[in-house]
This record gives structure tokens, sequence and C-alpha cells, in this order.
């Protein structure tokens, strides 16, 4: 062999070492770029409605990341298949404690299986702590990895928040009877519910009014400020768009819109308006009915 030939040989093998040597820090490069934090205090914030990356390093590697609401309302997270390295996605609340009953579901609101979802379908077959809306404020969300085996592949996710108001009297939108409410029904098992306080005995008519004239607008129901019903639901008014309760004393009411059928979903209006009701002070009666005590 000419010494030349050698020379070829010895570049060569230098050259393929250098290769394989090169791959595993090309690999730690790619990784590095995309870094994240481990924890509530080291998570960095990602934005709402839009896309992220993420890549693990090893099996023990959880990223997390910090999601803001300014208001409340529904998330969703969705992963893009071929996500190999995840072994489920957890959501923590503002003290970084995990909120039970989360998993990977079919989305109420979409009809598609989403990696994390509030409200959780399943909350409804097993009975799971109910999170039908998030309050405004501060979220994790933390990628558990595959605890058999990680690629260090790329992996995108998507975020998507849909402001809603409250589900129930503790989440409910206090509202004023000067100023109808905007809402919208997104899903069959879905309600809006609204809070409202009185400062006179009286009447108030409750109506929802939508973009189509249809009998098929959304039912209101009333309830006390403890959640009972100690009037008759769903009372027509006169127009058979709403509810009219007999005569309320000062307090506090909540108002639920849900929809009349399961397939009458969209935007509502829904319409206050509060008649004041004249006593006779000697006999505490008024002309069309007696006073509530």
């Amino acid at each position: 062999m000419t010494k030349r030939n050698r020379n070829t040989l010895i570049l060569a093998a230098l050259l393929i070492a250098m290769a394989i040597g090169l791959a595993p820090m090309a690999r730690a490069a790619q990784v590095a770029q995309h870094t994240h934090g481990h924890d509530c205090q080291t998570a960095s914030s990602v934005a709402l409605n839009g896309e992220s990356h993420a890549t693990l390093t090893d099996t023990n590697d959880y990223a997390v990341y910090r999601i803001d609401l300014e208001q409340r309302g529904l998330l969703e997270v969705t992963v893009e298949p071929g996500a190999l390295d995840i072994w489920g996605l957890e959501l923590l609340n503002s003290s970084c404690a995990v909120i039970p009953g989360l998993y990977s579901d079919t989305s109420m609101v979409t009809g598609k299986w989403t990696a994390l979802t509030v409200p959780h379908k399943d909350y409804l077959q097993y009975g799971d702590p109910m999170t039908w809306t998030l309050d405004p404020g501060a979220y994790f969300v933390r990628i558990r990895p595959n605890p058999a085996k990680v690629f260090q592949d790329e992996i995108t996710y998507h975020t998507k928040f849909i402001a809603h108001y409250g589900h129930d009297i503790a989440t409910a939108e206090p509202i004023t009877m000067d100023r109808p409410a905007n809402g919208e029904l997104l899903y069959p098992e879905d309600r809006e519910v609204f809070q409202i306080t009185t400062t006179e005995r009286g009447q108030i008519h409750a109506w929802t009014a939508g973009p189509s004239e249809t009998a098929d607008k959304p039912v209101v129901e009333l309830y006390y400020s403890d959640g009972s019903s100690g009037f008759e639901q769903r009372v027509s008014d006169w127009e058979g768009t709403g509810i009219i309760p007999d005569m309320l004393p000062p307090g506090t009411y909540y108002f639920s819109v849900i929809p009349q059928k399961p397939d009458k979903l969209g935007t509502f209006t829904l319409n206050l308006e509060f008649t004041a009701t004249m006593m006779d002070p000697e006999t505490c009666v008024t002309p069309e009915i007696e006073c509530l005590k």
C-alpha cells in the first residue's frame, strides 16, 4: 500500500469517527433548543390558542408549562399524533396541586379525542369531581414522559381556550337588570348561570332571545341563593319565551340558561325585567297577591 493510500484511509477513518462523535452532540444541541421547566417555579409560559413544542430527554424528564387565564372559561390541550414520548398530561392549579379527574377524553365541545379537556365527559359516567369551568388565574400543564422509552422527538401540542360563564351557583356570573347578558351553549349538558340581586319586592320577567326566532330557544330556570327552588319552574310568560315567577322578596337569585333540546345550541341573550309590587303597609297585601313573609 502506498503512503498516499495509507494517508487517505487514515483520513477517512478520522472523518467517520468524527461523524459518529458529532451525532450525539447534534442530538444534544437539538434537545437543548427545547428547554423547559421541570416544576411550577421554573415553568415557562405558553400562549393560549397557539402551537407549542417540547422535547423530553429521558424517562424521568417531566416538562412543565404555565398558562395564564384572564377570565373564566374552558381549556383543551391537544397533542399531534405520533408523540410516543408522552405518557400523559396533568393540569395543576396555581398552588401546583393536580386538579383531580382530568384525563385524556373526548371533548364535550368538539367531539374529538383530546389529551386534556375541561370539562371532562367521563364526569357524567364515573362521577369524578366536577370541573365544568376554570377560574381566572395561573395553571400549569405537566407532561409526563413515557416510563419505558423516550426517543427525544419533538412534541407539538396546541392549547385552546374558550371564554365561558360559570356552570353552577358557586361560579355564577353577576349581572344587572339594566344590561342583557350574552352567552353561548356549546354542548348538550352545558348551562350558563347568572346572579342577580334585588333590593325591592317584585316580579322578575326573564326570557331569552337569539339569532333565530324559533320555539327552541334556551330554557330559563330560577333558584334561591342556596340553590333551592321554592317556586314552579318554567312558568311560561305570555310570549312563551321565558318565565315570570310569583312575587319575590328582596335578595339574591340565580338564573340558569340551558338548551331546550340537546341539538339546539348556540348564542343567546338573557333579558331581565323587574317590576316592583306596591304593598299596603297596614295589611301587607298587594292588589294581586298576599305578601311573602
